[in-house]
């Protein structure tokens, strides 16, 4: 199959109507095939599980309060989805890049992750660790300075259902990358950030009838 969208456009249209009712065919059995598969992971009974008491009252587990920030103005922005990754992973005997090498990724990355939020990603400052690597040649200090980030990208959609934009759109949307040294929900720091953004200036604003 050719990678090339337009090519792959006319190879389907040029297909004969048994050709492609067997073309939808194989991809049906395949579909089936990977359901069946993932299926088998599942090897819990779910009879034997653990029942918990429903904990949100009569609420929607979306309404969990612990997902959302308020911002100052009474802005509430809901966690709609939050990818983090460990960016020294990856790397080689433990060398470091520069930040704004893992800050270009991080972008690149989340546009990827997010692409029904068309405003750009909105990156949080953030903070640097400093060090400094002595090293002594021949009695010549060739030492350097070095700074790094917190270890943990986070790349998150938040959303926004107060009215904006003067009332003419019922959502909003952005993506907000910001760096941290664990895994889970945005620390204080971070979050006191999140409650000062410019929303309205820097998210995407759309409605339902605007779904294409």
């Amino acid at each position: 199959m050719s990678s090339n969208p337009v090519e792959y456009k006319l190879s389907e249209e040029s297909l004969l109507p048994t050709e492609i009712e067997e073309k939808m065919r194989l991809d049906h059995e395949r579909e089936r095939a990977d359901k069946e598969r993932r299926l088998k992971l599942i090897t819990f009974d779910w009879k034997d599980l653990q029942r918990i008491d429903w904990p949100y009252g009569k609420a929607h587990p979306k309404e969990f309060e612990d997902w959302k920030i308020w911002q100052a103005d009474g802005r509430k922005l809901i966690v709609q989805c939050l990818h983090q990754e460990n960016i020294y992973a990856d790397s080689l005997l433990g060398g470091l890049r520069y930040p704004s090498d893992y800050l270009l990724e991080s972008i690149a990355r989340a546009e990827v992750l997010y692409p029904s939020v068309k405003s750009d990603p909105i990156i949080l400052p953030p903070p640097l660790y400093w060090g400094r690597k002595d090293i002594m040649v021949d009695g010549v200090d060739k030492g350097y300075e070095w700074m790094t980030l917190p270890r943990v990208c986070c790349m998150a959609e938040l959303l926004s259902t107060n009215p904006t934009l003067n009332h003419t759109e019922l959502f909003s949307s952005a993506i907000v990358i910001w760096f941290q040294e664990h895994f889970g929900m945005p620390d204080d720091q971070v979050q006191a950030k999140l409650q000062s953004l410019d929303w309205e200036t820097k998210a995407y604003h759309w409605s339902h009838s605007a779904i294409k």
